[in-house]
């Protein structure tokens, strides 16, 4: 009985944490969008409805714009420069600029999909995706791809 117990418990416990996985990222996505447009709102407020989402886009449009002029990268770059000598928000800003550009950047990286088996025996593969093929930095020598 006790053994059913901790089997019950350990699937119930599997299954809460994978839920977790799938609704934490969407539920945090939507409280930043809905916070940035209560914020929009509050600064200017709107009669129409919508128009604050508009704005929203508009403003990130134009911040990639003017990211992409030689005078904002120089201040990007040294922005970054500061942020790198911060312990904590280095380690945040880069995870989260490099998944980003990842996705969306001029350097995608998901572009060479590979499958990677999980196991010598077992014929169980994984879909993975080739980000890095210089892996000196993690201190493993080359051919290992």
């Amino acid at each position: 009985m006790k053994f059913l117990y901790k089997y019950v418990i350990r699937i119930f416990l599997k299954y809460f944490f994978q839920g977790l996985l799938y609704t934490v990222p969407l539920a945090v996505t939507v409280y930043v969008i809905y916070s940035l447009l209560n914020l929009i709102d509050k600064i200017i407020p709107f009669e129409t409805p919508g128009l604050g989402f508009l704005l929203l886009i508009g403003c990130i449009t134009v911040l990639g714009v003017l990211g992409s002029t030689i005078i904002a990268q120089g201040m990007f770059k040294y922005f970054q420069k500061l942020l790198g000598k911060v312990p904590l928000i280095k380690t945040i800003y880069t995870a989260i600029k490099d998944l980003l550009s990842a996705f969306v950047g001029k350097k995608k990286r998901f572009d060479q999909p590979v499958l990677v088996k999980l196991n010598k025996d077992a014929e169980i593969e994984k879909l993975g995706f080739i980000t890095n093929s210089d892996l000196s930095e993690l201190g493993i020598k080359g051919g290992k791809l």
